[in-house]
C-alpha cells in the first residue's frame, strides 16, 4: 500500500493523535491535540476534515467522542522515512547542556534584519514537553577543538 506524503501541519496533527491515543486508548478530543501542539483548536478540527477523507482518522461523536487513529495513520506515524531518515541527516538539539532526544528538521529565520530582537522557526521530531521558556537551546553538535 502506497502512503503519500502529507503537508507537516496534518502530519504533526496525525503524530499528536497517535502519541495521545497510545497513552490513553480512547477517543482523542481536537481541544488535547491543540493544547500538545501549541495551535488553534479550529486549525485541527479543519485539518481533521481533510484526515478522515484520506482514511487516516475515524470520528466518534458525543460526550466521549473524539478522533481515533486508524491503521493507516498508524502505518505513516511509523513509516521510516519519517523517523529513521530525519534522524540520520538531522542535527541533535541539546537544553541547558544536556543531550535529547530532539532532531531539527528545519528552520526558518524570521526578523533576520531586526537589529533589536532575532527569531526563527525551528521544526523538530521529539517530544518538546520538557522545554521552558529561558532554557538554554543548542541546534547540532558541540565542535570540538584539540
Amino acid at each position: 500500500m502506497m502512503i503519500e506524503k502529507l503537508p507537516s501541519t496534518y502530519a504533526s496533527i496525525l503524530n499528536a493523535l497517535v502519541e495521545l491515543y497510545m497513552m490513553s486508548k480512547k477517543p482523542v478530543k481536537s481541544r488535547d491535540i491543540a493544547e500538545k501542539l501549541s495551535i488553534n483548536e479550529g486549525t485541527v478540527r479543519n485539518s481533521m476534515v481533510a484526515l478522515r477523507a484520506m482514511g487516516y482518522i475515524e470520528s466518534k461523536t458525543g460526550p466521549y467522542g473524539g478522533y481515533v487513529p486508524t491503521q493507516k495513520a498508524l502505518e505513516y506515524v511509523k513509516m521510516p522515512t519519517n523517523t529513521v531518515f530525519a534522524l540520520d541527516i538531522a542535527p541533535p538539539i541539546s537544553i541547558n547542556k544536556l543531550p535529547t532526544n530532539l532532531y531539527v528538521t528545519g528552520i526558518e529565520l524570521l526578523d533576520v534584519i531586526n537589529p533589536f530582537s532575532n527569531r526563527a522557526l525551528v521544526r523538530v521530531i521529539g517530544d518538546m514537553k520538557n522545554i521552558r521558556i529561558g532554557d538554554n537551546v543548542r541546534i547540532g553538535l558541540r565542535r570540538i577543538v584539540g
